[in-house]
């Protein structure tokens, strides 16, 4: 059971991740090669943006069957993260995801366990859409209107899988609003709705400190990685 657990909040927490790595990412690529015009909109959005929250709704499609898991992610420049989580079809659905610049934390209050890793949160890391693409590899397909905001609307392609990725990424703030994942048959794997974006509000290194309660059983992966 631990270990389902933990798969859901890897899934929840990689694409959530995507959300930050897309608001951060800066284009390191050759410069041989043209960067959309609208991409650069894109980055001339983040920039000065120092904080954010907002509300998420993430839909995973398996074998036919939807999943639906929503919550909030808060994130403060240059490396902290806290996602909280209700995990749909799960007993005990309430977690949380953190990460303080140094240590990763996934916890899950219902069953009093939690995972710890060494693992900062180092956005230059993640292309964007975390699948090791960058702005090169996108094409640019319009705008649209999602959550109240004008969005550039991105589609890309994972040539080695066949994954297609499309993205609205907000004009005003260059957060996305919608994140879309399709298997090569064109099925749904993932849908993020992302809504009630605020940028530079005042948030609180207490909201990224993360002391397991008493009685919690944690589960050291960077020690177990080393064996």
């Amino acid at each position: 059971m631990q270990g389902k657990i933990f798969k859901a909040m890897t899934c929840v927490s990689v694409c959530l991740l995507i959300l930050v790595s897309v608001s951060c990412k800066k284009s390191t690529a050759p410069s041989k090669v043209t960067i959309p015009p609208e991409w650069m909109q894109v980055e001339q959005a983040v920039k000065g943006m120092k904080t954010y929250e907002a509300n998420f709704v993430f839909q995973n499609f398996k074998a036919g069957v939807k999943s639906i898991s929503q919550g909030q992610i808060l994130y403060k420049d240059p490396d902290k993260m806290r996602i909280e989580i209700n995990l749909s079809g799960i007993v005990g659905q309430e977690e949380l995801i953190l990460h303080n610049g140094k240590i990763k934390w996934s916890y899950s209050p219902s069953r009093k366990f939690a995972f710890k890793e060494v693992a900062s949160l180092n956005t230059n890391s993640f292309e964007p859409f975390g699948l090791n693409l960058d702005p090169h590899h996108l094409v640019y397909q319009g705008r649209a209107i999602y959550d109240g905001s004008e969005c550039n609307i991105f589609q890309l392609e994972q040539k080695d899988s066949g994954t297609l990725i499309k993205a609205a990424v907000s004009l005003k703030d260059g957060i996305p609003r919608q994140i879309e994942f399709y298997n090569k048959d064109g099925t749904p794997r993932t849908i993020e709705e992302i809504s009630s974006v605020k940028i530079n509000v005042p948030i609180g290194d207490s909201k990224f400190h993360f002391t397991p309660p008493p009685g919690t059983q944690i589960i050291d992966l960077s020690e177990s990685s080393k064996r």
